[in-house]
């Protein structure tokens, strides 16, 4: 599932803040022992330090970079430096109107990032400079003396800070089983209501859980030590088990993988492909070598020939990618060439808009100087916006449901067939889609195709790739 689907991935952050809670303190009286000035420089360090790891892993490893407390740790770094040293230095230094115009600037700085920043936003990364210094500038800067100060300090913007905290821990699991429930995705106006929920929930929370919980004299340490010790145990010992058995898939039967197979979830079973990940093919199997190049979805595009047994003549290897487009000329990476000479069939396939079908074209326009291979661009896929409300539908209703492919991805469909020609494209639309815009959410033996609505299951690679490799293309790999 995506992250909008998911009600508790937002607590990955209070891991990061726990981490800096316990290592911060520590390295802070550490270098307090060599004075003042040595704490400031040891915390800019790590501020720099942190800050150009980020930038790096903003492009190697984006997860990492997004999840990770040395990649996030500058973030908190400055907050503590405004909070220890700048905020008390430079606000009694600086004029009433130079306050008043920094804090509007860092106001402008965090209203730019809320209407520029989005989903595709490099986040974590030099780019997020916008609201860590909006917020700096805004906590350095502004006071009773100043308009932003004053609107900050106002009742209903203080009450808001103090239940911001259950505010966080309740927002995400209301709006994610909202959407769990909801064939469609909620309007703006349900949203709303959800958040005024939410509201409502974070005040209560806060007075009669997290307000009584700050008096020393509420609960004892030790109890309080001992209940959440033996609560955290429960919850990790259920997460490893689950984790273990992939969920609930073999109690679901729509999900369930068939008696004698391994079983291993959707995103495993993507993975998997990358056993196939090598520099140079095998000793010929008979019908030829194929190189397979792309992302997840050219993984998928490997399982649904693999789970066919269409690729059993045939030495199969498989590639992210196989040109450099950070050099200033583009560029086979070096060890992709020996692949690219030898390969028979180069399929490309990595869900495509306008940009993605550029850059696929050029790279087909650079391996035409060194091959005559055959090369094929497999089209996009999509299974609807929320596939979990379907099994909510009684099962008259729920096997013979149809959802509807969401626009923006046929839009980026028809983008990238401008740009790729038809005689290389093969769309995997073309073998599901119907007249209404809307594809099959089960296989005919009523297992689902896709769980996360992107990426196949083991019964839905077998499925598709049975209609998929009838495509005059395709059909001499079967």
């Amino acid at each position: 599932m995506e992250v909008d689907f998911k009600p508790l991935v937002h607590t990955w952050s209070l891991g990061v803040e726990e981490q800096y809670y316990f290592i911060a303190p520590v390295l802070m009286l550490g270098a307090l022992r060599f004075g003042k000035k040595s704490l400031v420089f040891g915390m800019l360090l790590i501020f720099v330090g942190s800050l150009a790891l980020c930038q790096v892993m903003a492009h190697e490893a984006p997860t990492f970079n997004f999840l990770m407390i040395f990649t996030r740790a500058w973030e908190l770094v400055a907050g503590a430096l405004v909070a220890l040293y700048f905020r008390s230095t430079y606000q009694a230094l600086l004029s009433s109107r130079m306050n008043n115009c920094l804090a509007w600037a860092g106001s402008l700085l965090l209203l730019v990032s809320f209407a520029f920043f989005d989903r595709h936003t490099m986040h974590p990364s030099l780019l997020t400079m916008f609201p860590i210094v909006g917020t700096a500038l805004i906590l350095m800067c502004a006071n009773s003396q100043n308009l932003v100060g004053r609107m900050l300090s106002g009742r209903a913007m203080v009450l808001i800070g103090l239940v911001s905290y259950s505010l966080y821990l309740w927002h995400q699991p209301i709006f994610a089983f909202a959407r769990l429930v909801s064939l469609d995705e909620p309007s703006v106006m349900e949203m709303l209501l959800l958040s005024l929920l939410s509201l409502v929930l974070a005040f209560l929370t806060w007075k009669y859980i997290e307000a009584p919980f700050r008096k020393k004299d509420a609960i004892s340490l030790k109890i309080t030590i001992l209940l959440f010790g033996a609560i955290s145990l429960v919850l990790a010992g259920t997460g490893a088990y689950w984790y273990s058995v992939s969920g609930f898939s073999q109690s679901t039967p729509e999900v369930s993988i068939d008696t004698g197979a391994q079983s291993i979830g959707y995103q495993a079973y993507n993975q998997s492909v990358m056993r196939f990940k090598q520099s140079v093919f095998n000793e010929d199997n008979g019908k030829g070598n194929v190189l397979v190049i792309g992302n997840s979805f050219a993984r998928d595009f490997i399982n649904c020939g693999l789970s066919n047994e269409y690729f059993s003549e045939h030495n199969l290897a498989y590639r992210l990618a196989i040109v450099d487009f950070s050099e200033s000329s583009l560029a086979l990476l070096p060890k992709c060439v020996p692949l690219v000479e030898q390969a028979d069939y180069i399929i490309f396939a990595s869900g495509y808009d306008k940009e993605r079908a550029i850059e696929t074209m050029q790279t087909i326009s650079k391996i035409r100087e060194i091959t005559t291979a055959q090369v094929i661009v497999l089209g996009n896929k999509n299974f609807g916006w929320n596939n979990n409300a379907v099994m909510l539908l009684s099962k008259d209703q729920r096997y013979n449901y149809r959802t509807k492919v969401l626009p923006g991805i046929l839009r980026r469909e028809q983008e990238a067939l401008k740009v790729i020609p038809e005689s290389l494209y093969v769309s995997i639309f073309d073998v599901l889609i119907d007249v209404d815009g809307r594809v099959p959410v089960f296989t005919p033996e009523r297992k689902f195709i896709s769980q996360d609505r992107r990426h196949f299951t083991q019964h839905g690679a077998q499925y598709v790739g049975q209609l998929l490799f009838e495509h005059p293309l395709l059909l001499p790999l079967k």
